[in-house]
Order: C-alpha cells, then sequence, then structure tokens
C-alpha cells in the first residue's frame, strides 16, 4: 500500500502541463508501470537501474516497455542496466537532448537493431550531448543506433565482451568518436557517413587488444585528431583512402605490418609513427604533406618507400633498428630540416630528391651507413644552411658534389666521427678530384655519364627530355638532379629559352 502511494505521489509531482513530465528517476517497477497512465511524450530526464539478480530487492526493473509513449527527453538519460535484458521500451525516443549514458549491464549481450528485448534505440536520431557506452561486462554487440544522425561525443570504452560495432551507419555529425579499452573488438565497420567531423574533432582508436581491421570509417575525409594507438593484434592500416585533412595524425604500438591508406593527406600540424613493433613498410603516403613527420622506435621497419612527391618541413627518423634503406621521399619538397639519426642497421640513403634542398640535413649516429651517394638529389641547394654528419663511424664516401660546393661556398657544417675519409679536409680534398672531371670546353655540363647530379657551367632553365621529346623534368638552377632516372641517354636543354641541346648519358 505503502509502495502504490509513493508512485502516485511521484507522478503527480513529476507531470507538468501538457504532455509532458519533469525528471524521472526509477527505482521499482511499480514506478516504471505506473509511468503509461501519465500520457507524458516528452520528459525532462530519465534515469533508472535494472534488476539485480544477486540483490534483486522488492520490485525490481525487469520490464521497460510501459515507458513506451516517451519520445524526446530534453535532459540526460542514464540507465544502469545491471542484469536488465528487456530493455525494448525505450526504441520510440527520437531525440535525447542532453547525455545519453549506457553502463553496468551485466546481462544484455546486444543493442540491437533487431525486433525483441534487446532492441532499445532504433528510434533515436539525435543525441545533443554525448553517447556513453561503458562498463558493460556483458556487451557483445552494438547494432541498435542505426537512425542516429547527430551525436557531438560518441565514447564506446571499457566493455570487456564487446566483439562487433557495426549500428552506426549514419552518424554523420560528431565532435569525439571514441573506441578504446575494448578487449574482445575484433572488427570497426559500422561508420560508413561519417565524413567530416565537427571542428576540433577527434577520432581515437586505442587499447583494443584483439581489433584486426578498421574497415567502418573509409569516408572519413577530415579530422583535426585521429589516434590510432596500442591495438596490438591490428595487422594492416589502410581503412583511410578518403582522408584528406588531418590536424595531427598519431599510429602507434600496434602490430600492423604496412600502412597505406593514406595518399594525398594534409596535415596542419604533424604525423608520428613511432613503436609499432611489427611494421616492416610504409608506402600510403604519396602527395602527402606536413609541417612535421616523425618515424622512430619501430623494430622491424625496413624500409620507408611511401612518401614520394610530398611537401615537408621537418622530416625526423630515427632509432629504426632494422632499417635498411631510405628510398621514399623522391619529387618531394622541403622547407625545413631532415634529420636521420640513429638507424643502427642504416646501410644507404638513397631516397631524398626534388627542387629545392631543406635548410638543414642531419646524418648522425648510423653506425652501418655506408653512402649517400644518390640520397640527397636537388635542383638547387641554395636552401641548405646546416649540414651535419656525425658519429657514422662506417661512412667514408662524403665528397658529393653537393657537398663540395656547399663547403666551397662556406655553408655552416659540423662533420667529425666519421670514417676517416669523412672530415672537411678530406671531403675538400676528393672535391678536387672531382673538379678535375669537368670537360675544358667551356659551358659543357658535367660529368658526362652522369649518376646523379649534372653540373650546369650557369645557373638557369632546364629541361630533361628522353629520345622521344616527352619532358621529364624541368627546373631552375645549375645542377640536374638524375639518380632517379633509369639507365639511358637524354636531352637536356638550357638556356632561356632553350638554346642548347647536350646529349647525356646515364649508366
Amino acid at each position: 500500500m505503502k509502495l502504490r502511494l509513493l508512485t502516485v505521489l511521484l507522478f503527480a509531482l513529476v507531470r507538468t502541463a501538457g504532455a509532458q513530465c519533469s525528471n524521472l528517476n526509477f527505482t521499482s517497477q511499480s514506478q516504471v508501470n505506473a509511468f503509461a497512465a501519465t500520457g507524458c511524450t516528452t520528459v525532462t530526464s530519465l534515469a533508472l537501474r535494472g534488476i539485480s539478480n544477486t540483490t534483486p530487492g522488492d520490485d525490481p526493473i525487469v520490464d521497460l516497455t510501459p515507458l513506451a509513449g516517451i519520445t524526446t527527453v530534453t535532459g540526460d538519460v542514464t540507465l544502469v542496466l545491471q542484469d536488465l535484458v528487456n530493455i525494448q521500451g525505450l526504441n520510440n525516443i527520437a531525440t535525447i537532448g542532453g547525455q545519453l549514458y549506457i553502463q553496468g549491464a551485466t546481462s544484455l549481450t546486444d543493442l540491437s537493431l533487431n525486433v525483441g528485448p534487446s532492441n532499445a534505440f532504433s528510434g533515436l536520431t539525435a543525441i545533443g550531448g554525448g553517447l556513453y557506452i561503458s562498463g558493460n561486462p556483458s556487451l557483445v554487440n552494438i547494432s541498435g543506433f542505426f537512425r542516429l544522425r547527430s551525436a557531438p561525443n560518441v565514447s564506446i570504452t571499457g566493455n570487456a565482451a564487446l566483439a562487433t560495432i557495426t549500428g552506426f551507419n549514419l552518424l554523420q555529425d560528431t565532435g569525439l568518436l571514441r573506441i578504446a579499452s575494448l578487449p574482445a573488438l575484433r572488427s570497426i565497420t559500422g561508420f560508413g557517413s561519417l565524413a567530416t567531423p565537427r571542428a576540433s574533432s577527434t577520432v581515437q582508436i586505442s587499447d583494443n587488444a584483439l581489433l584486426e581491421d578498421i574497415l567502418g570509417l573509409a569516408a572519413l575525409t577530415a579530422v583535426d585528431l585521429l589516434t590510432i594507438n596500442n591495438n596490438p593484434s591490428l595487422q594492416v592500416l589502410a581503412g583511410f583512402n578518403n582522408l584528406r585533412n588531418v590536424g595531427t595524425l598519431n599510429i602507434s604500438g600496434n602490430g600492423v605490418r604496412s600502412i597505406t591508406g593514406f595518399a594525398g593527406v594534409t596535415l596542419s600540424n604533424r604525423a608520428d609513427i613511432t613503436n609499432n613493433p611489427q611494421l616492416q613498410a610504409i608506402t600510403g603516403f604519396a602527395g602527402a604533406s606536413a609541417p612535421g613527420l616523425y618515424i622512430s622506435d619501430n623494430a622491424r621497419l625496413l624500409d620507408i618507400a611511401g612518401f614520394n612527391a610530398g611537401t615537408f618541413a621537418t622530416v625526423g627518423i630515427s632509432a629504426n633498428p632494422a632499417l635498411t634503406a631510405l628510398s621514399g621521399f623522391r619529387n618531394t619538397e622541403f622547407t625545413g630540416a631532415v634529420n636521420v639519426i640513429n638507424n643502427a642497421q642504416l646501410d644507404s640513403v638513397t631516397g631524398f630528391a626534388g627542387p629545392r634542398a631543406p635548410t638543414a640535413i642531419s646524418l648522425s649516429s648510423n653506425p652501418r651507413l655506408r653512402g649517400f651517394t644518390r640520397g640527397f638529389v636537388f635542383g638547387s641547394y641554395t636552401t641548405l644552411s646546416s649540414l651535419t654528419i656525425f658519429g657514422n663511424t662506417m661512412l667514408s664516401a662524403c665528397a658529393q658534389p653537393w657537398v663540395c660546393a656547399y663547403l666551397r661556398r662556406g655553408g655552416g657544417a659540423f662533420i667529425a666521427s666519421n670514417a676517416p675519409a669523412c672530415t672537411p679536409a678530406t671531403i675538400l680534398q676528393s672535391c678536387q678530384v672531382l673538379a678535375a672531371r669537368a670537360p675544358s670546353e667551356p659551358g659543357q655540363p658535367y660529368p658526362n655519364p652522369v649518376t646523379d647530379v649534372l653540373h650546369l657551367n650557369t645557373p638557369g632553365p632546364y629541361t630533361v627530355r628522353d629520345l622521344l621529346g616527352r619532358v621529364l623534368r624541368k627546373g631552375q638552377g645549375a645542377e640536374v638532379p638524375m639518380a632517379d632516372l633509369p639507365t639511358g641517354v637524354y636531352l637536356v636543354e638550357t638556356g632561356q629559352p632553350a638554346k642548347r641541346t647536350i646529349r647525356i648519358f646515364r649508366p
């Protein structure tokens, strides 16, 4: 009798004008059952705690179907589900003005789109605050938010048994997507409409021990912060082929063997690819641009070949103990520094080429580095103002034509602790030998044959063609990069307009 009286008093207090009720906090099934008689379709807030099989109490909440009349919640919805498995009474809610919290489920396995007890939010289209699904140890599948289009935050974390997320295919508007600390999650496939999140947006996928693929974000075109880290079973990262604009990109601590999905991406801040212990190849950033690119501490990375035709300010490649070659920065614009430091197995550098040299080059503490003959081939070196070649104990072949020219013009250099043949004095001595290769005929480009850089007598415009007349390269300056061209005979036109053609052989 007392419980019934309390229930009547509750709805007498919460009922307001029209079909609207104030804050609802259900603690018993009697209260839930009595709600249907109020006729309320709009409530200010909704909170409930489901049955606990261990301590069920006198009147536990086991059925939410009497709440089916609710279509709008202007504030928060907080569901502490416990052993409640019948939640279909919430499937007519279309909008939630505040936050939606789903937590504490110990028996419910699905938030499903299928008709039945687990169909809870099939009518939900918008959340004004955030969606937080966390701490539900029994939850295995989320597929029931297939009409949801807008939610400032979507956070799915700490659900120990959650294996699949497939239910957000209409979600277009969010500022934060966090999928984290889900030790049973194997696949993310359910965000096919998420193209351009809100300003200052974040996508974080982290600490998911069994996650094998990320295929559900293929429509994503822009995000301010993209973090993919500590997913040790993630073997391939290739699901971001439409991504074009990113603020900061962080890929770290994953099990990926290759990274292939970021061609043409423009970063406004930096990209960090670090501490991925199984990573062997990076091939997926052709045409990318970033103020900062840092690749470090990837234990099995063998080659970096995927950044051709890009634009970068600072590039740092360091502490990759298995790295043997650098070949992937051809036809690339550099506006800052290139630092290649402390890569224990690095044998050669062949991959940096473009119209202009960076402002600084540092080759330091690479104990097996033997040469960089084709490593830094640029149309002009006038932009270079700092050169460091230090601590490369096996490096002797340092007398490259561009190094000679740089030292002769008094460019700032620190060259020490390399093999005996790589000191400023020995380099300049070797440069005299290279200079002797210059032809006696005035104005004749040299050397010919050429392996890396063709030197012109006078700086100016040049054009490189093959024997069919196809233009392979155009530029301005006194040095023509040739290292990336295949063996053959080429026609080099010099002057303004092209006044002279020289036949050049590249062995």
